[in-house]
């Protein structure tokens, strides 16, 4: 079993490669003297980084300045109106198209469009949390997460779902849902143990009258369960 800290470093390694990449599919130039003061890691990290951990990503090397070569940089509408439909963004934006799309992604030019939100609460380990999270939900594993001082056990992630200034987790157990604020939550442990997501939880927490309800969801379980009792 890796050791606390062991997990930190690849929590701290899996947000860089997150950031790195997702700069590189944006169009920037990338410079190792400056990464390396950003993340407080040695050059050479950095370039075991490009030259091995994202080889398949096809980066260019001019000169210490790393890029993705132009094939990669032609049209990245695809992918970017996929995660305009899957996150939501989709509902306030009155067209989606590729001319659209990839006028809105172009870095050369100050964007045209800016959707405004208030800055997250601060959280000192939330991109930790953050990452393994989605980790989760993505490859369908159990977790156990303790918030608020309770530790709630064999967890079934389903959605991370941004409302109202605050991101909340949406998760299942026993059968029952329930709902995290991401800033109650003082650790995430990922299990190996693996579930099967179910189509109708999915479609109830992507609802319009779920997601509104997210900030008020433990005040009405409570309400339920009392009910119950």
């Amino acid at each position: 079993m890796e050791s606390p800290t062991s997990d930190s470093r690849h929590d701290r390694m899996a947000v860089r490669l997150s950031v790195i990449i997702s700069r590189l599919l944006s169009g920037e130039a990338l410079v190792l003297k400056s990464l390396s003061e950003e993340f407080g890691v040695s050059e050479r990290t950095l370039r075991r980084d490009l030259h091995q951990r994202l080889i398949h990503l096809d980066i260019r090397n001019d000169d210490g300045v790393y890029r993705l070569s132009e094939s990669r940089l032609r049209d990245r509408s695809p992918g970017a109106l996929s995660f305009i439909r899957a996150s939501g963004i989709a509902r306030i934006l009155p067209i989606q198209d590729k001319q659209l799309v990839n006028m809105l992604i172009d870095e050369s030019r100050v964007s045209p469009c800016l959707i405004w939100h208030a800055p997250l609460k601060p959280h000192v380990t939330f991109p930790e949390f953050f990452i393994r999270l989605v980790q989760a939900i993505c490859q369908s594993q159990q977790i156990t997460v303790l918030a608020d001082g309770h530790r709630y056990l064999s967890l079934e992630p389903y959605r991370l779902i941004y409302y109202g200034e605050e991101w909340y987790l949406v998760a299942c157990q026993s059968s029952g849902i329930r709902v995290f604020a991401l800033t109650t939550i003082g650790a995430v442990t990922v299990a190996s143990e693996k579930f099967i997501q179910r189509d109708d939880i999915s479609s109830l927490i992507s609802g319009e009258g779920f997601i509104t309800a997210l900030p008020h969801f433990p005040f009405i379980n409570d309400v339920i369960n009392t009910f119950r009792q």
